[in-house]
């Protein structure tokens, strides 16, 4: 391994890249460009890795941590790491094009989130736990129609009047989770 940067009592820190050589063919492969500190990756930086994926963004003793974009060959998820998981909210699209927005914990779905659908049109807010949704609504998307394959059960738009219009629903929101009761949102944090 090749690195070209600062340094600071023998050790990496400041600004610097890191470069890896192949010893058959010669070739150069950056592993990690950005900030160091006392050796490690420690600040913003960009790193790549041996599969192919990469993760742009901050770092903490060598750690992903702080706001960052991760892109796998099948996903790619932006938001805040907290010691080298997916930890607070963020954004995680899949190869197929659905996408989770929400909050994460240990770098698993955990608490409030919405899920689209993209093949059927649908929207899903809820909650979730260990990377399963606990509680939710399911609900047609403003692109449903132009969505891949529309599922065949639309949501009855009385049904969607109703729930929004209800006075009943507003004073005691029946789609609210049982963490927020007495609040005049549903799941998506639509007023009611």
């Amino acid at each position: 391994m090749i690195y070209q940067g600062e340094w600071r009592a023998g050790k990496r820190h400041g600004i610097g890249v890191l470069v890896r050589v192949d010893r058959q063919s010669g070739a150069k492969r950056v592993l990690y460009a950005g900030c160091w500190r006392e050796g490690k990756r420690h600040g913003f930086g960009v790193r790549y890795y041996p599969d192919g994926s990469s993760y742009q963004g901050y770092f903490r003793d060598n750690l992903r941590h702080g706001y960052g974009r991760m892109q796998w060959a099948d996903r790619r998820y932006e938001g805040v790491w907290k010691n080298d998981l997916q930890h607070g909210v963020g954004l995680l699209l899949d190869a197929s094009g659905n996408r989770y927005k929400g909050q994460f914990v240990r770098g698993r779905k955990h608490g409030r989130g919405s899920y689209h659908h993209l093949a059927s049109g649908q929207l899903q807010c809820g909650e979730w736990a260990n990377d399963s949704c606990i509680s939710s609504v399911v609900r047609d998307a403003s692109f449903r129609q132009h969505a891949r394959a529309p599922t065949p059960y639309p949501i009855p738009p009385i049904l969607e009047e109703r729930l929004h219009e209800d006075s009943t629903v507003s004073s005691e929101p029946l789609l609210c989770s049982p963490k927020c009761p007495g609040r005049a949102r549903d799941l998506c944090g639509n007023r009611l």
